[in-house]
């Protein structure tokens, strides 16, 4: 894991280093959560110090992770091996569970919490889906077809922000009005990324071509 400032210079290149793969990052309470091939890994914010790792039971491909606002941990295992068979884990009080196993989670990727639901992004069949953190109700928010969900913010506007790995961005009104703002299939890819409200920045890993792109949001 790499540390930059917001306007692009390098902090620390390997900051936090010898880690298998890792995909979803989230912070709470001090501390950075990241998954690995098999673990939910737990680092010190400060120091950089990889304090535990916690062995996620029976996962096949951890991917994204949420964090409520109760410290609750939400990670995605899109078990692609599976034939339609994906499900969402919970990490809480230092114990794992299967939070949600449902036939309309299907190779879930790109997960996101806002105003009670998680957000989950399904590779499997290209939908949204919205699930209330207390019922486990579950809606259909939008449909991008088919590709690989990667990741999920709030924009200012009140509408949200959605990448597609493939290297598509979209942002999506409250009522489900889809606009694609950036597409860079062939060139790079649109990874998991991160939006800094203050700044109107999109931060977008590119992934294969190695770089970390910035761009700037306008109306």
């Amino acid at each position: 894991i790499s540390k930059l400032t917001p306007d692009g210079e390098i902090v620390e290149l390997e900051w936090v280093a010898d880690l298998n793969a890792p995909t979803g990052m989230g912070i709470y309470d001090g501390k950075l959560y990241t998954t690995e091939r098999r673990t939910l890994t737990e680092i010190d914010l400060e120091s950089g110090e990889v304090l535990n790792r916690y062995e996620i039971p029976d996962v096949d491909f951890p991917n994204d992770l949420a964090i409520g606002s109760d410290g609750s941990i939400y990670i995605s295992d899109t078990r692609p091996s599976s034939r339609r068979d994906s499900r969402i884990y919970r990490f809480k009080d230092g114990e794992f569970e299967i939070w949600l196993d449902h036939y309309d989670v299907y190779w879930s990727n790109g997960l996101y919490i806002h105003d009670g639901e998680l957000l989950i992004g399904n590779s499997g069949d290209g939908m949204v889906r919205a699930v209330d953190l207390e019922t486990k109700r579950m809606r259909d928010m939008i449909s991008l077809g088919a590709g690989v969900i990667d990741g999920f913010r709030a924009a200012n506007s009140g509408d949200f922000l959605v990448s597609r790995w493939e290297g598509q961005v979209y942002v999506v009104s409250p009522e489900g009005e889809i606009v694609e703002i950036l597409d860079t299939i062939g060139s790079d890819n649109a990874a998991d990324f991160e939006y800094i409200k203050e700044r109107n920045l999109l931060i977008l890993p590119t992934f294969v071509s190695n770089r970390v792109v910035a761009y700037r949001l306008t109306e």
